[in-house]
């Protein structure tokens, strides 16, 4: 049941905690996303009317909310915020919103930068050291962007639409789930920086083991692990 408060757990014995976290409570709507800060003292909510508020744990205090001031907007977001994510270094936040539009928050500022995107965002993460924010939409494309430079470096698009990714804290690696695959797909970076902008399709590899000889004809800097026998790196759930 969608609820405009969030719960604080104590994971030690598995109970509520002291704190009952209420984003916006002159105009309340359901917290549809929530992130908690690397150092575990902050927990960031975003809510369905577009509002994202930061709270501290210990006590339960609002510490400010995040507007998008170059829209002119009272919220951080003109819709639903749809993901969260805090940077290792409690320097970043990153909020996506239901309509594909990013912004990027100086998390302890309260400001950011913004980006549009065409379709609704599914998930995005950062990298291990804080520079790199991936995400992922609808439309099937994959997008990394230097969140220093605030700008997009590479992208992919893949036939089937992306639901959830995850990059490995050497960044070599990332893990990708998809709509109607009951798997896990496993891709690796060829080049750990590059200035390419254009957005280069892959197809996704089929279930069973390829037949040997067969590759891809698709050349990207991102490509589908194989393991030593050719069978492709696909792990059923």
């Amino acid at each position: 049941m969608d609820t405009p408060r969030a719960y604080v757990w104590r994971l030690q014995n598995f109970v509520l905690g002291e704190h009952i976290l209420t984003p916006c409570p002159e105009n309340p709507t359901p917290v549809k996303a929530c992130a908690i800060s690397a150092c575990g003292n902050f927990a960031v909510l975003g809510t369905a009317g577009g509002w994202i508020e930061r709270f501290n744990l210990q006590s339960g205090i609002s510490r400010g909310n995040y507007v998008d001031a170059l829209e002119g907007e009272s919220a951080a977001h003109n819709g639903e915020v749809i993901g969260i994510a805090c940077d290792a270094t409690n320097t970043i936040m990153i909020s996506a919103g239901y309509h594909g539009d990013i912004s990027v928050y100086l998390m302890l500022l309260h400001r950011g930068w913004f980006v549009n995107l065409r379709d609704r965002i599914t998930d995005m993460c950062f990298s291990e050291d804080g520079k790199w924010l991936l995400t992922s939409s609808m439309d099937g494309t994959l997008r990394i962007w230097d969140v220093n430079l605030a700008r997009q470096i590479d992208a992919i698009q893949v036939d089937l639409s992306i639901t959830a990714l995850s990059l490995s804290p050497n960044m070599d690696i990332f893990a990708t789930s998809h709509v109607d695959q009951n798997g896990v797909y496993l891709w690796v970076n060829h080049a750990m920086f590059s200035g390419a902008k254009e957005i280069v399709s892959v197809k996704m590899p089929p279930a069973a083991s390829e037949k040997d000889g067969e590759k891809s004809k698709n050349r990207t800097i991102f490509k589908p692990l194989e393991s030593s026998d050719t069978s492709v790196s696909k792990f059923q759930i």
